[in-house]
């Protein structure tokens, strides 16, 4: 067994496509966009593969990694040829992945196989095989790697233990060229600054700051302002009907800390506590200096809507 030197070029993330990257391009990730990876690749400040950057279950597993390699190796039968392998695809240098080991599998024919380990509490997202949200970053990982055959082995938490899964995954051509098409289209929108829509929620991130005049509105414009007056009033009946029956069950209520049911369930409750907090206006009175040192400026832009239905 053998460790590949790590290429040093593929410390900063805005250089390359990585594996990772793959579920959100695609629009499968429950945690980034297209919008978002985007911003990351076009970003100033260099998005660095550290330590810094990973989650407490992440560096944990990178820990014992080598140890889960070594352990699924024994369960398969299989030959662990290299450990934590970096690198760019060849026939796409933008695209680039990591390995946590590469494996020859048991057999006449000595199939070459990607191991991925998967450190993760979520055990109900692997009870019917590889989520869905991970196969982009398998895919990527057979390309750049050259393998037809990537195993995924998650240690997930089960009740009070851990457990190693592993789960086979073999590369269709089809879904693997849909894949890299999606990437391929990515990797030229950031060379050419031209950004993904934004999602539901990422307009703001996507347009921070107004930098143009008023804009004369299309009539499609027009009849999305009045569906937004119509249903800021239908939501304010709503408040008022919602506070007139949260008043009722206060009353209930009374003196008590809440509302059980007959067996003893707790319905709801209603208890006070202290609140400690900064009066900011006397601060800034009696020591502006002080309240001048820890004032943080930022940038707004709300959205306010002068349509009335």
């Amino acid at each position: 067994m053998q460790s590949v030197n790590v290429d040093t070029e593929l410390v900063d993330r805005r250089t390359w496509i990585g594996g990772s990257d793959a579920a959100a391009i695609v629009g499968r990730s429950p945690w980034s966009t297209p919008l978002k990876t985007y911003l990351e690749k076009v970003s100033d400040e260099p998005v660095l593969m550290n330590d810094d950057n990973r989650t407490e279950t992440m560096r944990l597993g990178k820990v014992v990694e080598q140890s889960l390699c070594e352990e699924a190796c024994r369960r398969l039968q299989a030959e662990l040829l290299e450990l934590s392998v970096r690198k760019r695809a060849q026939d796409r240098p933008y695209i680039a992945a990591e390995a946590d080991c590469l494996v020859r599998l048991p057999g006449e024919a000595g199939t070459k196989a990607v191991l991925e380990i998967k450190t993760t509490g979520f055990g109900s997202d692997w009870e019917h095989g590889i989520p869905e949200y991970y196969e982009p970053q398998l895919y990527v990982q057979a390309h750049v790697h050259d393998v037809r055959c990537v195993i995924a082995c998650p240690l997930v938490h089960q009740g009070h233990r851990w457990e190693l899964q592993m789960h086979a995954m073999e590369i269709q051509p089809g879904p693997l060229e849909a894949i890299l098409g999606d990437l391929d289209d990515f990797w030229q929108r950031v060379q050419e600054r031209r950004p993904p829509s934004p999602e539901v929620g990422e307009a703001l991130l996507r347009w921070p700051r107004a930098t143009g005049e008023f804009k004369v509105a299309t009539e499609g414009e027009l009849i999305l302002l009045e569906d937004w007056s119509r249903l800021n009033a239908e939501i304010e009946k709503l408040k008022e009907q919602r506070d007139e029956v949260r008043h009722g069950i206060q009353v209930a209520v009374s003196k008590h800390q809440g509302l059980v049911s007959p067996d003893g369930k707790v319905l709801c409750t209603w208890r006070g506590h202290d609140r400690t907090s900064l009066d900011s206006k006397r601060l800034k009175k009696e020591d502006p200096e002080l309240y001048e040192r820890y004032s943080k400026t930022t940038h707004v832009r709300p959205l306010l809507n002068k349509v009335r239905t």
